[in-house]
């Protein structure tokens, strides 16, 4: 962008879209991941806004966009991050407590072959219900 921006002249123009860098940063990086990439877009502004003809104040104003879009990225990634570990420790204890309640199955009960088949609550989830039907042992080349 920065390149394209230098190319057509126009580096003003293309300033907005450099807030885009800091957005998609949330989705994967942390809080200090964004504001690092948020610092680059502001540095990058500041360049192409020096190959213009308009004013500081004008400049300024411009470079406000990256500049808020990284600071609420930022919030963003955090919010992100927290609720990842949230989940992570209500899926351990989820984990625990079906591992709690849940014994191994017995390959036979009396007679009876003992077949599992776990189904997860989610596609995501480890945890979720067990089926085991028992069913008599087959006899002979059927």
């Amino acid at each position: 962008m920065a390149l394209l921006a230098l190319v057509t002249s126009e580096g003003l123009a293309w300033l907005p879209l450099l807030a885009v860098g800091p957005a998609l940063a949330a989705a994967r990086s942390g809080p200090y991941g964004v504001i690092r990439i948020g610092v680059l877009a502001v540095a990058v502004g500041a360049l192409l806004g020096t190959q213009g003809d308009e004013s500081v104040r004008t400049q300024a104003i411009i470079l406000a966009t990256p500049a808020a879009v990284a600071l609420a990225s930022c919030g963003a990634s955090a919010m992100r991050r927290r609720r990842e570990q949230v989940l992570a420790a209500v899926r351990s204890v989820a984990e625990a407590a079906q591992n709690a309640l849940l014994t191994p199955v017995p390959a036979r009960v009396g007679q009876f072959q003992v077949a599992v088949r776990y189904s997860a609550a989610a596609a995501e989830a480890r945890v979720g219900a067990i089926s085991m039907p028992c069913c008599p042992p087959r006899t002979g080349s059927g």
